[in-house]
């Protein structure tokens, strides 16, 4: 029996040059899983390992992407926690460790998820939520993740408060999600009219679009008096602005690797709010499932912006990379 998986050639740096290989089905090995993949996600990250340096390692071949859903297709021995039929997804890693996390499925020497079927250790695997498909479902590992443990894994987002996220791909769009389940009061920040009616449309109390207003950050301040919490996707450059839009004793969660300029950090605006700035690198197993248990308590439905064949692997990263991408980017496996 064979199994097919793309391949990023060594050093490739374009989707373009990713092929398709049709190798020997492996068996799992003790206390591993096999997973029959039927859909796999997109993050920003993997757009970063596409380009590298960012999690390649030189004169290395790589299957790309790190978020998988599917179904348990048969176990090693010792396994105990599935059966084959399960419908399960990935953990994108078990902890964070200080002072680097590791990257994750599709990075430097971890084969990533883009194939038919992955083999995988059984302490990777968690089940899927029970309401949801296996496209919403390969959302979570690292985008809901993500902005679980922005808005939850610091300090607790309430009812009542406000939070904003940065753009409009899938941590964003998930911290929408959840900060509104949990009761808060969610303001977008943007840089297209489009995903400015967007977010209007799926509720957002405001928002601010950055082509108007340069400094969005106090802006977003005027017209909310200060933000709870501000899920920052961007990075480095966007901090500043992130920072001058809290409220009092308010926390920025900063996600984004997108930007990372070393720009000056002006202490003053830590000190006049009495704030915080939290680096968040997806999380734990433990925020994994919490996440899972919200959203199924909440009956929380990804927002999933296009879906594409296994076969057009390519054209949905050209997709992803495009800018206007609102929520998540999914390719489904035959």
């Amino acid at each position: 029996m064979t199994a097919l998986r793309w391949v990023l050639p060594p050093d490739a740096v374009s989707a373009d040059a990713l092929r398709l290989h049709e190798v020997p089905l492996r068996q799992p090995g003790p206390g591993e899983v096999r997973v029959r993949v039927h859909a796999v996600s997109l993050n920003g990250r993997d757009q970063m390992v596409l380009r590298g340096p960012f999690g390649r390692i030189p004169g290395r071949e790589l299957v790309p992407l790190s978020d998988v859903a599917g179904v348990v297709d048969a176990v090693g021995d010792g396994v105990a926690e599935f059966e084959v039929g399960a419908a399960v997804t990935n953990l994108h890693w078990q902890d964070a460790p200080v002072p680097t996390p590791p990257l994750g499925l599709g990075a430097l020497d971890a084969p990533g998820v883009l194939a038919s079927h992955v083999v995988l250790p059984v302490n990777q695997v968690v089940r899927a939520p029970a309401h949801l498909g296996h496209v919403e479902s390969a959302t979570l590992p690292c985008a809901g993740v993500t902005a679980w443990n922005a808005l939850f894994g610091g300090r607790e987002v309430a009812a009542g408060e406000k939070v904003a996220s940065l753009g409009t791909g899938g941590v964003a769009l998930y911290a929408m999600q959840l900060a509104k389940a949990a009761g808060a009061d969610y303001f977008g920040v943007v840089r297209r009219a489009s995903a400015e009616r967007r977010l209007r449309d799926a509720g957002a109390a405001e928002v601010v679009n950055s082509a108007d207003f340069p400094q969005w950050g106090a802006r977003l301040r005027e017209i909310t008096g200060g933000v709870r919490n501000v899920v920052d996707t961007v990075g480095t450059a966007t901090i500043t602005d992130s920072l001058t839009a809290l409220a009092r004793q308010g926390e920025v969660a900063l996600v984004g690797l997108f930007a990372r300029e070393p720009l000056p950090l002006d202490p003053m605006l830590l000190f006049g709010s009495g704030g915080s700035l939290r680096g968040v690198a997806v999380g734990t197993a433990a925020q994994h499932r919490e996440l899972i248990a919200f959203m199924e308590r909440h009956d929380l439905r990804p927002v999933v912006d296009s879906v594409h064949e296994f076969g057009d692997a390519r054209e949905a990263f050209a997709h992803h990379q495009r800018g206007g991408v609102v929520g998540k980017v999914v390719i489904t496996v035959p």
